[in-house]
């Protein structure tokens, strides 16, 4: 039998992302993606450590923001660290494969800040007439 460390699952990215140069040069994106895994009498959310390597870091970073739905597949991994001199266990998924999921929802503010935003974007080149 062959048996895979896989794991799937389907959250929102709780943070704002930000994607960091390891030592040697690497692209690495590290960031939580919270997990509803309660009911309704009973709500419980999750936040998994993910961190996503090179170009999925990329894809990940340019195109999602905090509150957006992701589905993501990769594998569980272990590392330990010591803080104050215990040893401790930190569980992460490293990314393999990602989908996008849901957008999230703009309040009527952000679209307000928006349409204002896109309105001042909105430019004339100078030989252009407007007159109309």
């Amino acid at each position: 039998m062959n048996i895979k460390n896989s794991w799937i699952g389907v959250g929102r990215i709780a943070q704002d992302l930000e994607i960091r140069v390891t030592e040697t040069g690497k692209k690495v994106l590290n960031f939580n993606v919270a997990i509803d895994d309660g009911t309704k009498e009973k709500p419980h959310t999750s936040f998994i450590p993910v961190e996503a390597w090179e170009r999925t870091a990329e894809v990940i970073n340019d195109y999602f923001k905090k509150g957006d739905q992701i589905i993501l597949g990769g594998r569980l991994v272990v590392r330990q660290t010591i803080d104050r001199g215990e040893k401790r266990n930190k569980l992460s998924v490293v990314l393999e494969s990602f989908e996008w999921g849901a957008k999230k929802k703009e309040t009527n503010e952000e679209k307000k800040e928006k349409e204002v935003d896109e309105y001042k974007t909105t430019f004339y080149p100078d030989d252009m007439d407007t007159s109309w």
